[in-house]
């Protein structure tokens, strides 16, 4: 697992659109696709739903969400924290 995988989940979820998160992420839709399914196929789980018109969260897409915001929200003030200390 990588941090830029679980923000793309976010940006996925926020969205609810793969196409419209990579719009916004600068990188191809196939791009974000494998990311995602790389991202499942290492905790073997199905995160997302795919419907006609986007994708929405499974129950254990749900579940990892709440886990994918406190890690992010931490390395972010892991960052905050060390980075200004640096200037």
């Amino acid at each position: 697992m990588q941090i830029k995988q679980l923000e793309y989940l976010v940006k996925i979820v926020e969205n609810g659109s793969i196409s419209k998160a990579a719009e916004q992420l600068y990188i191809s839709q196939p791009n974000l696709t494998k990311a995602i399914s790389n991202l499942e196929k290492e905790y073997g789980i199905r995160l997302f739903n795919r419907k006609a018109r986007g994708v929405e969260l499974t129950a254990e897409g749900k579940e990892f969400m709440r886990y994918a915001r406190k890690v992010i929200a931490e390395a972010d003030a892991l960052d905050s924290n060390f980075m200004q200390q640096k200037k």
